[in-house]
Order: structure tokens, then sequence, then C-alpha cells
């Protein structure tokens, strides 16, 4: 696939986790639920990869990430939380270069 294809995908997957995460506040979304909604989307993600686009977000101080675990019952979750900045990024408000529009 070309580079620049690759990369305005990436943007544009970003921006849909952002919208996910707006959509579950309170409670935020944890990478399995991202991953089922943009399938949905029509982005097919690895776990890994993910993982890899919410630790950018929280680079870029869009979301809040939080290890959510249970070792009783062998749960291991982080959940995703938008922040301040990242709602600025979806309304308007603000921008983030990596983050499509």
């Amino acid at each position: 696939m070309n580079r620049l294809v690759e990369l305005a995908e990436k943007e544009m997957v970003r921006r849909e986790m952002l919208e996910i995460c707006r959509q579950s506040i309170p409670l935020g979304a944890d990478g399995k639920v991202l991953q089922a909604v943009l399938r949905k989307s029509g982005y097919d993600l690895t776990e890994q990869q993910v993982t890899e686009q919410l630790y950018y977000l929280q680079g870029k101080k869009l979301v809040e990430l939080q290890d959510a675990s249970n070792r009783t019952l062998g749960i291991q979750r982080t959940i995703a939380r938008i922040t301040p900045e990242g709602m600025d990024v979806l309304e308007g408000n603000g921008t983030a270069e990596g983050v499509g529009g």
C-alpha cells in the first residue's frame, strides 16, 4: 500500500477512536471495544495496532489510558477516556497533527 494512503488511514482511525471515546463518556472504552467498533466502520486492526494508536493518542494528550485489572478473575484491560484536548480536536476548537479531520 502507498505510504501516503497508509498515513491517511492511520489519521482517520485515530479520529474514529477519539469519537468512540467521546461516545463512551464517562466510562471510557477498552481496546477490544475500540477494535470491534472500528471493524464495523471498515477498519480491520489487530489488538496490537489498536494499542499502538491508543499510545499515540495518549502521547498527544488526547486520551488518558488507565489499566483496569483483576488478577483473581484474570482480567487485564486498558481503558481509554477522551481528554478536554481530545474534545477540542473533535469540535474543531483545537488541532492535533496526525489526527484526521
